[in-house]
């Protein structure tokens, strides 16, 4: 059977030598790839030559490079429900289920920077429809954290005067801030970051805290100006 010039550069069942990849090797390659050069930026044929197949073989993976993107990210549910299931193993004990989900957190993040850049730089180049479903899980997450420290300030062991939405805010915002400096080469192990963040975080909240850590008076001017916080 003869086949024409065009069903030759288009049919992947007629590309000589080309590997054969899964979906997983397309979202893996892909993540790599959207985490250097950005969404924008990349192209389903930089991912294709990465792969070493052809544009038109990733189409039999993926719908578009935006499903791509969904994918990968959704991926996060999965171990974001394991850090959820450490707090909660740590008992009911409010300040070590809050330290287990801090030092798991970042051990997480620190383990997988490829999906902490992409967690913090690209949910905003989600379709929206995709972007509501991405972020509804984020939201539980937060959701979780800020219960923690609330129940620990009905307790007494967290401060009541700090609120309960800013202390979730620091935690994910020191934790997410990850991708931008950690390096596995670097000064800093991940466990000692853990172990920092965690003594940061926690000595801030706690209502016995180290007398050392004592509030230090404010002289300076006051702004008035309002933030909103959005995921």
């Amino acid at each position: 059977m003869e086949y024409t010039q065009s069903q030759r550069a288009t049919d992947p069942a007629l590309q000589p030598h080309q590997p054969r990849r899964t979906l997983e090797d397309v979202k893996r390659v892909g993540a790599e790839i959207i985490a250097s050069k950005g969404f924008r930026e990349t192209s389903i044929r930089d991912i294709a030559d990465a792969l070493g197949i052809t544009k038109s073989a990733i189409y039999h993976h993926v719908e578009s490079k935006n499903w791509l993107l969904h994918e990968i990210i959704s991926s996060y549910e999965a171990r974001g429900r394991v850090l959820i299931e450490a707090a909660r193993r740590a008992g009911p004990d409010p300040e070590a289920s809050l330290r287990a989900f801090i030092r798991e957190l970042v051990l997480a993040s620190a383990q997988d920077l490829v999906m902490a850049t992409l967690l913090a730089r690209e949910l905003r180049s989600l379709q929206e429809t995709y972007r509501k479903t991405a972020c509804a899980f984020l939201d539980e997450t937060e959701a979780f954290v800020r219960h923690i420290i609330m129940s620990g300030q009905a307790a007494g062991v967290f401060r009541e005067d700090i609120d309960a939405r800013l202390a979730t805010i620091a935690v994910f915002s020191m934790v997410n801030s990850l991708h931008l400096w950690f390096r596995h080469d670097g000064t800093f192990d991940a466990s000692k970051v853990a172990r920092d963040f965690e003594r940061i975080l926690i000595g801030g909240l706690l209502v016995d805290a180290d007398p050392r850590s004592a509030e230090v008076p404010f002289h300076g001017e006051t702004s008035t100006a309002h933030f909103r916080y959005e995921a």
